[in-house]
């Protein structure tokens, strides 16, 4: 006879497994996000590129077929999906159903970075910057005197066809998407610059601890530094929404302001990594990417919770189904759906969240 749903749930736990992994694990490195309305894309060190069209309830992965799970950056333009590899740039012109290498006239197949408008696609490598204006089947080298200043461009943001990179020697800002570039200097030093954000008019920066803050273009900078006490660790990605600024930072998770900058609050409540890789941010909804996987806050940064990737489910070694809610038990601690393919964490109370069997009475 099947329990009901006041059955008492029994969960047997182990200290270790050797059940292969069912669905993505839950603690991948996240190391780029990009968020378009419900639509977000993450892009992982080490499980490939995946797409969620429900803001994140569930996943699917958008990036087999590209001979590495290892993705560095991706660029999204309609059907069109870019991806940056150590292998070179890969694209897709059907949303990630198949995927071909783009990669002549690359000299460098680190590609850190990579922007995309209408035919142009810029990509950032260990060797500069390179620039396609025929979607990709082509590359040209257009680091210029940038080779001076920095080798590394490792992230982009624009505004129209204005485009600015983040590199390991400061900001740099193009005119005419990405053709010719210029190191900027009023009010920022050139150093090294891991993350860039834009929301409205204005432009941010990754910089030591705490952000540089320009509403011009990036003609002049204000520094915009934490609190003394949280100036440890660099800051390693940045965000914006209408009335939020979000930091990441290397050690202390997320920092959020109210006033661009003017004054920060740490907001890492729920976080598990404090390594924050990359952020993104809407009107309702923020994500962070760490060195352990992605977070999802619904109320501006003041609690995080984690995003469960694929099935969510990890290393599954036991299910149990009550009625129409399943349990799974996993190596990371016990899930529940109730039929609409979202799965929940119910781990409060468990000393040990590797659970092995389940059972009701």
């Amino acid at each position: 006879m099947r329990p009901s749903h006041s059955s008492l749930l029994i969960v047997s736990l182990c200290v270790s497994t050797q059940l292969a992994s069912q669905g993505i694990p839950s603690s991948v490195p996240v190391g780029n996000i990009l968020l378009r309305d419900s639509i977000v894309y993450i892009g992982t060190y080490s499980a490939g590129l995946l797409r969620s069209t429900d803001l994140g309830a569930t996943w699917s992965l958008c990036s087999e077929g590209v001979p590495t799970s290892s993705i560095w950056s991706f660029a999204v333009k309609d059907s069109i999906i870019f991806v940056g590899t150590e292998q070179g740039v890969y694209r897709s012109t059907d949303n990630g159903q198949s995927w071909n290498p783009s990669n002549a006239g690359l000299t460098d197949l680190n590609i850190y970075g990579l922007w995309a408008k209408d035919s142009i696609v810029v990509a950032g490598t260990w060797a500069g910057i390179f620039r396609s204006t025929d979607r990709g089947a082509t590359w040209n080298n257009v680091t210029g005197e940038m080779s001076v200043q920095a080798r590394q461009a490792m992230t982009f943001v624009s505004f129209g066809d204005t485009v600015f990179a983040g590199t390991d020697g400061g900001v740099f800002r193009s005119f005419d998407c990405g053709a010719t570039w210029s190191l900027l200097t009023s009010g920022i030093s050139a150093s090294w610059t891991p993350g860039l954000g834009a929301w409205g008019s204005v432009i941010y920066a990754t910089r030591g601890a705490g952000i540089a803050v320009s509403s011009n273009l990036g003609t002049t900078w204000q520094q915009k530094d934490f609190p003394s006490e949280y100036s440890t660790y660099g800051t390693y990605s940045v965000a914006a929404s209408a009335n939020h600024l979000f930091a990441g930072t290397g050690g202390y998770g997320v920092m959020v302001s109210t006033d661009t900058g003017a004054t920060w609050s740490l907001s890492s409540n729920g976080l598990t990594n404090m390594m924050m890789l990359a952020l993104a941010a809407g009107d309702s909804v923020a994500f962070a990417g760490t060195n352990a996987g992605l977070f999802r806050s619904d109320d501006n940064g003041a609690s995080w919770s984690r995003v469960i990737l694929g099935t969510g489910l990890g290393k599954v070694q036991a299910f149990l189904s009550l009625g129409s809610t399943i349990y799974a038990g996993t190596e990371g601690g016990v899930f529940r759906s109730s039929g609409d393919s979202a799965w929940l964490p119910v781990n409060d109370g468990l000393s040990n969240t590797d659970a092995e069997a389940l059972a009701a009475i």
